[in-house]
C-alpha cells in the first residue's frame, strides 16, 4: 500500500500508526506501508522470519571479538 492510500485509509477509519498517548513499556508495531509488490518470496521469508524487507533485522552482537 503506498503512502497516499495509507493516508486516505487512515483518515477514513480514524487510525494512526501509534496511539495518542503511547506508554513507555508497551511495544507498538506500525502499519506496513509497503504493499505486496515489495515482499520476500516464501522461501526467503521462511529463512529470514519475515516477508517484509523492512522488518528483516538480523541480530549482530557486538563487544566480545573472541
Amino acid at each position: 500500500m503506498n503512502s497516499k492510500i495509507f493516508a486516505m485509509k487512515a483518515a477514513e477509519y480514524g487510525i494512526t500508526p501509534l496511539p495518542d498517548d503511547p506508554q513507555v513499556t508497551m511495544a507498538y508495531v506500525p502499519y506496513q506501508i509497503d504493499g505486496a509488490e515489495n515482499i520476500y518470496n516464501p522461501e526467503k521469508g521462511m529463512c529470514t522470519g519475515t516477508m517484509f524487507p523492512d522488518l528483516h533485522k538480523p541480530f549482530m552482537p557486538k563487544g566480545d571479538d573472541k
